[in-house]
């Protein structure tokens, strides 16, 4: 029974750390976007515009679904 509770708290405390990253990593892409910083990949003509980054980022399955 003792193991049982160790390997939860253990469990417990991993899942923590791994959500606190997750929240550090989404803090840092908020962050990003709200002083429009620019984004890896994107043509700089698009920096601070985030509709056209999301078409840019879905351009290749947009052409998918049109040859359809």
């Amino acid at each position: 029974m003792s193991k049982l509770l160790n390997d939860l708290i253990l469990q417990s405390r991993n899942d923590t750390a791994a959500y606190e990253l997750f929240l550090m990593n989404a803090e840092a892409l908020v962050n990003r976007l709200a002083t429009k910083q620019p984004t890896a990949g994107v043509p700089a003509v698009l920096h601070g515009k985030a509709e056209a980054i999301v078409l840019c980022n879905n351009l290749a399955s947009i052409a998918k679904m049109s040859l359809r």
